[in-house]
């Protein structure tokens, strides 16, 4: 039987959340178990959120990539154009519960084409100082920061 806070379907916000634990998890299996506790949910949980996602993803009725975003994690906090070397892009932002000082960013091309999705600082937030490699601890800093810092 489902659990009561997350329906079987559609897919939720939640369940985006454990598929970014379950391929965490390798890495950093501490820091998702803790994640996982003060969500609520089980392994089992999880690794069903990741079922359901990846066929979503390989299903032939699947939606494209952007539109599959907006449908699980509603309206983007933000979006932006955004320009990185000569391509143009959209820069879609939405906040996850889980990680509040961070966002989840989905840049698109002209053409509607995902082609990054990472976490990023969320406005506002303050990043970590970064100074040494011993700074770089799970979970504390996003690639473009440390990309920053250690260039």
């Amino acid at each position: 039987m489902p659990d009561a806070k997350r329906p079987a379907s559609p897919f939720s916000p939640l369940d985006f959340q454990l598929v970014l634990l379950r391929r965490m998890a390798d890495h950093n299996p501490d820091l998702v178990e803790d994640a996982r506790h003060e969500l609520g949910v089980s392994i089992a949980d999880m690794r069903e959120a990741n079922k359901r996602w990846q066929a979503m993803l390989h299903s032939p009725r699947g939606r494209a990539a952007a539109s599959r975003y907006r449908s699980i994690l509603g309206t983007p906090e933000s979006t932006v154009d955004r320009k990185i070397g000569d391509l143009e892009c959209e820069a879609r932002q939405w906040p996850l519960p889980l990680w509040p000082d961070l966002r989840f960013e989905v840049l698109t091309a002209p053409n509607g084409v995902v082609w990054n999705e990472w976490l990023v600082r969320a406005p506002g937030a303050t990043p970590p100082p970064l100074h040494t490699l011993d700074d770089l601890t799970p979970w504390s800093c996003t690639v473009d920061e440390a990309a920053r810092a250690f260039a």
